[in-house]
């Protein structure tokens, strides 16, 4: 028996209404996916059904906290006609709930799913924020490396779509009118979020995303100095560099 298995399953019944329906109609068909034993199965239907759906706000709530961390595409999705509510119809929400996963990077997830180029770019900025909030970020590194920090991330976008993203979001807040997609040239934008929890972003030199794009490999700092020689930087410019980048937290070392 797993209590942790059955508390799963009631939170995926309270915020999914044709998933507690399926779950009273057959138990064992629902929950075949499960680790839940027959008791268990039970259990989790002797109550009314009704004591699933006392609280009528709970969906509400769950999306105002991820709109607040997604809030351009939770926009964008609801005007082009999306209804954010459908996470919890799906097979991403029911996921992360049986893998403890993080919500709000599952609703990330399917907001990408099948998205336009505008949603995914919006998607891609946001999530690197959450990432990086719960330093998710950058990669895991052995000893005596150094790497991209786990508050920073890079994402590959166009030139632009900083200014239009933040003018999303402003359209957002105030309930106006969303601004069209703003077209560019690629370029890599830095994500970068403090221990404190806020967030920057910037439009990086062609150069300086190549060596932090390098970083995104946990090496030894030598290694990573010796990529940069590679670029173009003398030895003394690139010592300098990843020292800059150390001291600002977008790289660590291990």
């Amino acid at each position: 028996m797993s209590a942790a298995g059955v508390q799963r399953v009631v939170v995926r019944m309270l915020f999914d209404p044709r998933f507690r329906d399926a779950v009273y109609a057959d138990p064992a068909a629902a929950l075949a996916a499960t680790d839940l034993t027959a008791e268990e199965r039970g259990w989790v239907v002797r109550p009314d059904r009704r004591a699933y759906a006392t609280d009528t706000t709970r969906q509400a709530r769950a999306l105002l906290a991820l709109a607040e961390e997604l809030p351009a595409a939770t926009a964008w999705a609801r005007a082009a006609g999306r209804d954010p509510a459908g996470f919890f119809a799906s097979p991403a929400w029911h996921g992360c709930v049986e893998a403890r996963g993080v919500m709000t990077l599952a609703y990330a997830a399917w907001l990408a799913d099948g998205a336009d180029a505008a949603l995914t770019t919006l998607v891609a900025l946001e999530a690197a924020v959450a990432r990086g909030r719960r330093g998710l970020g950058g990669p895991r590194g052995a000893a005596a490396t150094v790497a991209l920090a786990p508050g920073a991330a890079l994402v590959a976008t166009t030139e632009g779509a900083l200014a239009w993203w933040d003018a999303v979001r402003g359209a957002a807040a105030a309930g106006t009118p969303l601004p069209p997609p703003v077209d560019g040239p690629p370029c890599v934008v830095l994500i970068a979020v403090a221990t404190d929890g806020a967030s920057t972003a910037e439009v990086l030199a062609e150069g300086l995303a190549e060596l932090l794009a390098a970083a995104q490999t946990p090496q030894p700092r030598a290694a990573l100095e010796a990529a940069g020689q590679a670029l173009g930087l003398d030895a003394a410019d690139a010592t300098e560099i990843v020292d800059e980048l150390l001291a600002s937290d977008v790289l660590i070392a291990r």
